[in-house]
């Protein structure tokens, strides 16, 4: 995958995708048909290319104060929306079993409040498709967060990824 990136006034996902190989960044708002205002995102399961934006993931966005962590916080919700896309152009449609990162969002709010990673079925899903070894997977990310710090940290991300792999390291063990 590859990523570009654009800084010019709203477009449709739809009209950005046909020359995508990958997936896009934008910082323009985005919307996916005449009838929606925005989109934080927008995958081509089949194509494999997705497209998302950041900019209603800045509160300067909505003439908001920006926080002292502005980068921490435009990081975090960025990698949600990320996240979520490539489960998409792995093939993966919208949540309904758990609270996971495959959830839909169609505001900021449900958003927010999603987790930042793939529950129990979704996880099954993403493993059967590229295939990986999960506590490998968990240690790894548990790092990235670690070292990110701030709202990955924060949010408990970095000692829920630490936990589950000292539950399966527990269970080999046994």
């Amino acid at each position: 995958f590859f990523f570009f990136f654009f800084f010019f006034k709203q477009k449709t996902a739809y009209e950005i995708m046909p020359s995508l190989v990958g997936s896009e960044m934008c910082i323009r708002d985005s919307y996916n048909r005449d009838s929606w205002n925005y989109v934080f995102g927008l995958a081509d399961l089949k194509a494999r290319v997705g497209v998302f934006s950041f900019a209603r993931y800045n509160p300067v966005f909505f003439d908001e104060d920006p926080p002292s962590n502005l980068s921490q916080v435009i990081l975090y919700r960025a990698c949600k929306v990320m996240v979520h896309e490539l489960g998409h152009m792995f093939g993966m449609k919208h949540c309904i079993y758990y609270s996971c990162v495959m959830n839909a969002s169609n505001h900021l709010e449900e958003a927010a409040i999603k987790p930042l990673y793939e529950c129990p079925v979704c996880m099954r899903k993403l493993h059967l498709v590229i295939g990986f070894n999960p506590l490998e997977r968990y240690k790894q990310l548990a790092k990235i967060c670690v070292t990110l710090g701030g709202l990955f940290k924060s949010k408990g991300y970095a000692k829920w990824l630490q936990d589950r792999a000292a539950s399966i390291e527990k269970k080999i063990k046994k």
